[in-house]
Formats: structure tokens, sequence, C-alpha cells
């Protein structure tokens, strides 16, 4: 796999720059970029994305070749101006727009029955109108002490909007493998995934959101440790996130 320049013409001038300064060590020369009014405005989580598409696409004569994590290839004509077709697959295919086979924005009530044919009963004590709650169940090959469906709703319709997956952990290195480990499984599955991980904070980011925003800065999905507050916990005082949105599917303006 090799740093593709040419594919560079699909950039903005200022993200163009920002991708040949990680490599300069090949140095490659940058010719003046085109503008592509997709990535025009890029939130945090686009430009590492692009950056390491770029890093990793490989040339093949005219056509320049990425390859995801899933072993699919996607394929760029350089005579194709702006490539709007490679971008948008390559960002379609890393973009988080369902979980549990459920979309989000679904009703309330299409999400429910979904998921009560998956996991079967929900906690009726934990869940509310406005979150769903399953305890104990297997998803990917992991067992999850709890999973959490988030709603909204317009005062017309609902919008499933967000799910948080639980691991419970009875010490904080326990918790800190446990985030590798799902921080790994993620990993085969999306592009852009970093590892945040100072000594005071464990999070990895990844993937692209359905809805970017400021506070998500363009990530589809955080893994965390949380450590519970004291008396919130029984045994086990901390515990590994897997957090999709919250989204904002509701529009309140005046």
């Amino acid at each position: 796999m090799v740093f593709c320049s040419e594919a560079i013409s699909a950039l903005p001038p200022t993200f163009a720059q920002s991708v040949s300064d990680t490599n300069r060590k090949d140095s490659l020369s940058v010719k003046a970029p085109q503008m592509f009014e997709a990535l025009n405005e890029l939130p945090l989580a686009y430009r590492n994305f692009v950056t390491d598409v770029l890093l990793n696409c490989e040339k093949r004569g005219n056509d320049v070749i990425y390859t995801l994590p899933s072993g699919e290839t996607i394929t760029m004509n350089l005579d194709d101006g702006y490539c709007t077709e490679f971008w948008k697959a390559v960002i379609e295919a890393n973009k988080v727009t369902e979980i549990c086979n459920v979309p989000f924005g679904s009703s309330y009530e299409s999400t429910k029955e979904a998921l009560e044919n998956k996991f079967g009963d929900y906690s009726y004590i934990l869940s509310t109108k406005d979150k769903l709650v399953f305890e104990r169940k297997r998803y990917g090959g992991i067992f999850f002490d709890r999973i959490y469906f988030f709603f909204q709703s317009d005062g017309r319709k609902t919008f499933f909007n967000g799910a948080f997956f639980i691991l419970e952990c009875k010490t904080k290195y326990e918790a800190i493998d446990r985030k590798n480990e799902l921080h790994e499984l993620l990993r085969k599955r999306y592009i852009n995934l970093l590892n945040l991980d100072n000594e005071d904070d464990y999070q990895s980011v990844g993937g692209l959101a359905l809805i970017p925003t400021d506070k998500n800065a363009g990530f589809g999905f955080a893994i965390d440790i949380l450590k519970y507050n004291e008396g919130n916990s029984i045994g086990k005082p901390y515990c590994v996130r897997i957090m999709y949105g919250p989204y904002d599917f509701v529009n309140e303006e005046f």
C-alpha cells in the first residue's frame, strides 16, 4: 500500500496540504488541488478518515484502489474529475447508520418489535417511554450486562436516536483490558478508529456519524471507561461503554 498523491486532487487545498505534511519523508510534490464540495467543511472525524484513505490507497495504472477492513475494494479513476462516487462509497461504508439491524431514526414501536424479536423481553423496571433496556444479552460475540436503546419525540413521531452497550468490571485494569478488546473488535470494521487513551481517561472514537455535530466531531461511536459513583454499583465499580449517538432527529425552531 502506498501514499497516492494523485488522489489529493479530490480534496480542498487546506486538507491536501495537511495530508502531504504527514508524509514529508517521501518528498512528494502536491499539485494544486481541486475543490471537492462534499469534503469542503470536514468535522474532525472526516479529516482523520480522509487522511487514512489517502495514506493507504494503492495506485494501479490510472486507478486508485482502497481496500476496506472488510476486504471490499473501492476504485477511483483519476480521469473522473472530483471522484465523487469514490468518496461517497468510502464514506457510506464507514458511516454508522444502524445497530442491531435497526436503522437510527426508526420509530419506537418498530424498534421495540425488532429488538424483542432479537433479544427477548426488555427490563420493565429500567425501561421508560424514552429508552428500552435489555439486561445480560450477547451481541457480536460479546456478553453485555446491559444494552440501552434511546428515543426522542417531536410530540407526534418517535425516533431511535442512540444506543449504549455496557460491560461492568470489578477493577480498572479489567476495564482497560475489555476496552482494548472492544477497540480491536471495532478496528476490523471501521477505517478511522482512534485510540485517545491517556493516564486519566480511556477513550476510542471511530466510524462516521449519521448526523455530525460539534459534540461528536463527526465520529459515529465512542468507547470509554466510566467509574460509578460510590454506592451506585454492586461489586463492579467500573463499566466499559460503546456509545452510538445520541443523534438529534427533532428540529425545534421558532
